[in-house]
């Protein structure tokens, strides 16, 4: 029916719609990107549901009796890439600032160390209100492509600083972490929670959050050596993610990437990635899908998963709707419920 760019789509029911009548004779859709702004129009009952609920505001939504909250651990995980491959990268030093003659984080020594500094558990209970899934695979459970046999790191500050030794590092080094301040749940405060976890294991991190814009744009021209992010499978398979974080590019094969700072190339990896691409049996594209994480994401470290995000919605009462592992929010997905 109508459309503001920045605030709001109308649209109208389709009586011809062939899947059968839809109960809702007019949606609108509005944009409130403020966290804020979006629950305070929730409860003042200028808009009959929200997605993305701050995870600050769930406990005192939960207890209004006028709102359900649902929730469901999506497919969206936040990781951080890392440099692996660059002879040298830009944003670690010495501890005493001096450039240093190669880019420690080529040593999958360097990367686990890192991942096993981050206590995930933590990130999880104080930070995402018990609203994100440890993760150390790129699908939740549920999904295709999701290996049960796959952990996430363990919080291991003693280990880390054992590996940090062993890779030729015992007094750390000097390192940023960039990452968005406005895309993720509570990304900002990610980023600097790791810091801290770094610093304890002789990693003195400067952080260096933006806004989304700009993060993202200076992605592309490959400034960074290390960054938080965050990626969603569109189709519910492992396919984009493997896609996008640790197959070597090749658009004719399907392996495109624009954000991809990790250099990370593996010939037996994408020579897997490729096969499953190619494979319509399920079963079979999963266990390739299997192996290929088991290797880029278990062994290598290309990348180092944090968590997959739980989806989080709030509905007044008479609205109902059903949870997805996808962060689409549809009209047509909620339904009324008697009072």
């Amino acid at each position: 029916m109508s459309f503001t760019l920045g605030d709001r789509a109308v649209f109208a029911r389709n009586p011809d719609y062939w899947g059968g009548a839809q109960p809702w004779e007019k949606v609108t859709y509005r944009l409130i990107a403020n966290d804020s702004s979006r629950v305070a129009a929730l409860q003042a009952g200028d808009v009959d549901a929200i997605d993305a609920v701050p995870t600050r505001d769930v406990a005192r939504l939960q207890h209004d009796p006028r709102i359900t909250v649902q929730s469901r651990p999506g497919l969206r995980l936040i990781y951080l890439y890392v440099d692996v491959n660059r002879p040298q990268t830009p944003w670690v030093t010495d501890r005493a600032g001096n450039p240093l003659p190669q880019n420690p984080l080529r040593d999958v020594r360097v990367r686990r160390a890192l991942s096993l500094a981050i206590n995930r558990d933590g990130i999880a209970r104080q930070l995402m209100e018990g609203h994100s899934m440890p993760a150390g695979q790129p699908m939740p459970e549920g999904a295709l492509g999701y290996d049960p046999s796959i952990h996430p790191d363990p919080h291991d500050p003693e280990g880390a600083r054992r590996l940090l030794a062993e890779a030729g590092y015992p007094d750390g080094f000097n390192i940023t972490l960039h990452g968005p301040n406005d895309r993720y749940v509570n990304d900002e405060a990610i980023v600097q929670a790791i810091a801290q976890m770094w610093a304890r294991i002789g990693v003195r991190t400067t952080v260096q959050t933006t806004p989304a814009s700009m993060f993202f744009s200076r992605g592309v021209r490959d400034e960074y050596s290390i960054s938080l992010t965050g990626w969603s499978s569109t189709t519910g398979e492992a396919d984009t993610p493997l896609a996008t974080q640790i197959a070597t590019p090749d658009p004719p094969r399907g392996r495109s990437t624009v954000i991809r700072q990790s250099h990370y190339a593996n010939p037996e990896v994408d020579a897997i990635i490729d096969q499953a691409f190619q494979t319509i049996d399920a079963t079979a594209r999963e266990r390739l899908y299997r192996a290929a994480i088991r290797i880029g994401y278990a062994r290598d470290v290309a990348v180092i998963p944090i968590h997959h995000q739980v989806n989080l919605w709030a509905t007044r009462r008479g609205i109902a709707y059903a949870p997805r592992l996808s962060e689409q929010t549809r009209a047509m997905e909620f339904t009324p419920r008697s009072q």
